[in-house]
């Protein structure tokens, strides 16, 4: 730099939001001794945002010449955020050694505009799954918090992420569970209209932005199900929902991108709302690929081959209780002598399966009914009479049917029923010709037995009262009552009916079938669920 050319500026520093412009004044003196033709130029900011009242002049030694400086910064992402250093010269045409320049910073300030989408807006079923696109259109990086409200509060409102980075000009995909915090059990459909909003962080805050959705959610038992199936399936179902402990869905798993394609990798985030959380288990594809001992747990993985992978998590508690994300409780081990391993890779869970009849001659259409297996997943079904797959509903249950194939061996056959997850069977015995029951001895006809069980659950060691009815007067051994493979009483039945109070046995915590039966061809079942302390 030459001191026979002096550049000098009155503002050295503007502060400039993007959209607008500043000016300042920039001072050329020649200080040499012969006239000199100068150019003038600003290096070190984007040439588009910058003008010049004049580009050139000549100066007999001596004189002065201001010259007027105008940044003007876009409005958009692509003016980032920040300062930038500048500088404005003036150089010699008659010597190119010849040159002076004068520093200048250009302070861009933040710019804080986004936008926010929801896709679909508009989901029918028990639980609605949408995805939240935030699209930033500012110029930083800037934090984003997430939250959801319904006018009449009774949705509860789970994010993949609940902050989310979002870059300049780049757009994030949130993946969000709309949940009602009550099953609707039967009746009509009822919509739930909600509103998700987004609001930048701090010092980046700004106008909070909204969008609205709708939930219109379905009961659990539908008309169709009332009519195919009818009462005794509808109780099946309801029992089958209701004996879950712990809390609805303790742990849910988010997936981004939602629709991974053979090529991407994939982010997994398990969150659990849980106050005395333990641990989180992050599985894909049947293996375990993440433990955290806090909320949220990310994994990142693939690309795998066939898209998107299977996956699901697990949470367990300080007490020691685990949860999938179905919101089943896992089983955990007896305290008493370990048993062999499984060798099923599905984890042990509280599925169970019905088929109604579950004895049947060749013609007959049986109904296989489950619950508690994984949400909005497939089942395969897997014996002799049937071999087929079929998909859950949101809460986990199935129902589906087959007609018993006239070729079939009159013998007993186990249904196996499983998902990734789950497993259970169920047993059906093919009868060689149909068979007219009769009341047996000592029976009368009025009605078929039943038992009830006044708790859904209980801990080893309750008592709990258990009555049955339609059992006439059938007194050969009386009634037997198991719980799974353990026997609870033996009652001898009175005028039809008895009522009986039987311990919780020391059992392994998970769902069972109670069954009752005699020896004059009456057979009754209910399910109860053993919880442990």
């Amino acid at each position: 730099m030459s001191d026979k050319i002096v550049v000098s500026l009155k503002e050295n520093r503007l502060e400039i939001a993007p959209g607008a412009s500043a000016e300042t004044t920039a001072t050329v003196r020649n200080a040499g001794d012969v006239v000199e033709a100068y150019s003038f130029s600003i290096e070190g900011i984007d040439p588009e945002w910058c003008s010049l009242s004049v580009s050139s002049a000549s100066l007999f030694p001596g004189d002065e010449l201001q010259v007027v400086v105008r940044i003007e910064v876009p409005r958009g992402s692509e003016s980032k955020a920040g300062s930038y250093e500048g500088r404005l010269k003036a150089l010699s045409a008659r010597d190119p050694s010849l040159e002076g320049e004068a520093s200048l910073t250009i302070q861009v300030q933040h710019l804080v505009s986004f936008g926010v989408d929801l896709a679909p807006k508009k989901v029918t079923a028990r639980r609605g799954s949408y995805q939240l696109s935030v699209s930033n259109a500012g110029n930083a990086a800037t934090t984003y918090t997430m939250a959801g409200l319904d006018a009449e509060n009774v949705c509860r409102f789970e994010f993949g992420q609940q902050t989310v980075v979002v870059e300049p000009g780049a757009t994030a995909h949130v993946p969000v569970t709309v949940r009602p915090r009550k099953r609707l059990i039967t009746g009509q459909p009822k919509n739930r209209r909600f509103e998700i909003s987004v609001t930048p962080h701090g010092a980046e805050g700004g106008e909070v932005r909204s969008v609205a959705g709708e939930l219109v959610q379905l009961p659990l038992v539908s008309r169709w199900a009332l009519a195919a199936g009818g009462i005794a399936l509808v109780i099946i179902v309801l029992l089958a929902v209701f004996v879950r402990c712990g809390p609805e869905g303790p742990v849910t798993v988010a997936i981004s991108p939602v629709a991974p394609s053979a090529s991407d990798e994939v982010t997994f985030t398990a969150t659990s709302d849980l106050d005395d959380l333990r641990s989180i288990e992050l599985f894909v594809n049947g293996e375990m690929v993440k433990e955290c001992t806090s909320s949220p747990c990310t994994y990142t993985g693939g690309p795998y081959p066939e898209g998107t992978p299977t996956y699901y998590a697990t949470v367990t508690d300080e007490a020691g209780n685990t949860w999938d994300t179905s919101g089943d409780r896992v089983p955990a081990p007896a305290s008493t002598t370990p048993s062999p391993a499984p060798t099923s890779t599905a984890a042990v869970t509280s599925a169970i399966v019905f088929l109604s009849p579950d004895h049947a001659a060749a013609g007959t259409t049986v109904t296989i009914s489950g619950a508690g297996f994984q949400p909005d997943a497939t089942v395969s079904i897997v014996s002799t009479p049937v071999s087929t797959s079929v998909e859950t509903d949101a809460t986990g249950s199935f129902m589906t049917s087959f007609v018993v194939d006239v070729t079939l061996t009159p013998e007993s056959y186990t249904i196996i029923v499983s998902d990734p997850v789950n497993s259970a069977s169920g047993s059906f015995l093919v009868e060689s010709a149909p068979v007219t029951p009769s009341p047996g001895p000592g029976r009368t006809p009025e009605g078929p037995s039943s038992i009830d069980i006044d708790a859904d659950y209980g801990y080893p060691g309750d008592e709990i009262v258990i009555s049955g009815s339609g059992w006439s007067e059938c007194r050969l051994d009386g009634v037997t009552v198991t719980l799974g493979e353990v026997a609870l009483i033996n009652v001898m039945p009175a005028v039809g009916w008895f009522k009986e109070v039987f311990t919780v046995p020391d059992v392994a915590p998970r769902v069972y079938k109670v069954t009752a039966t005699d020896r004059c061809g009456g057979t009754a079942r209910a399910i109860f669920e053993v919880r442990s302390r």
